[in-house]
């Protein structure tokens, strides 16, 4: 038997195997992101393959959510804005994805917000602040209904959060705003995702005209109010 554990430190070692691969046998990684690291587990079985792109594959039945969630919804260049995560620390405030939105309004039809249970306070205060047409969609979907409809977005901002990689796995441009998380490690993975870091850490003084950020590229240039 065989056992490949990319998470816990020990639990390949209580069980019978003949193979085990683990974060203690790993090579060394290619570089500081966790999905680097993960590799490196894997590379004694694999080889030094590529790293393959990220991909989620979606029901019928969340596309189908999807389709008649947007069927009225205005126009098609949709804005999806992401405003909770499970830390406070790691949420930038309500008022900075408003300025954001509105400083970037003339390039988007509508707004879609999306979040879990624990999201819906912060995806009011943004929706209720938005001058396009919005839908408010936190606390109603299913993770696999979230990618469903990210899927039909032109582009996601949100905070390090799980909708920032699930935005990144379905294709789109995908902007994080990150505070005390290291965003060189935890960034979602793809050509298309981006992020901006405030240095200290502090979320809440990152301000939407801020020039401080941790790199520039394709989603930056979308969005040139971040």
């Amino acid at each position: 038997m065989m056992v490949v554990d990319l998470r816990s430190d020990g639990l390949a070692y209580l069980l019978r195997a003949r193979r085990r691969y683990t974060k203690w046998g790993a090579r060394a990684a290619r570089g500081p992101h966790a999905v680097q690291r993960l590799m490196a587990i894997v590379e004694g079985l694999l080889g030094p393959a590529e790293i393959p792109p990220q991909r989620i594959w979606v029901s019928e039945a969340a596309q189908e959510f999807a389709r008649r969630a947007l069927a009225d919804f205005p126009g098609r260049r949709w804005l999806v804005l992401g405003p909770g995560a499970k830390w406070p620390q790691k949420v930038w405030p309500a008022q900075r994805f408003i300025d954001m939105a509105k400083a970037v309004e003339d390039r988007f039809d509508s707004v879609i917000v999306l979040g879990g249970p624990d999201d819906v306070a912060p995806a009011a205060e943004v929706s209720a602040g938005l001058r396009l047409p919005v839908l408010n969609l936190a606390g109603q979907t299913s993770i696999l209904e979230d990618c469903a409809v990210l899927a039909q977005a032109q582009v996601f901002v949100g905070n390090d959060s799980g909708l920032g990689h699930m935005a990144s796995a379905v294709g789109i441009p995908t902007l994080t705003v990150f505070g005390p998380t290291d965003a060189s490690q935890y960034h979602p993975w793809g050509q298309h995702a981006d992020w901006l870091c405030e240095p200290e850490g502090r979320i809440e003084a990152l301000r939407a005209s801020s020039p401080t950020t941790a790199r520039y590229s394709t989603s930056r240039e979308t969005l040139t109010a971040c």
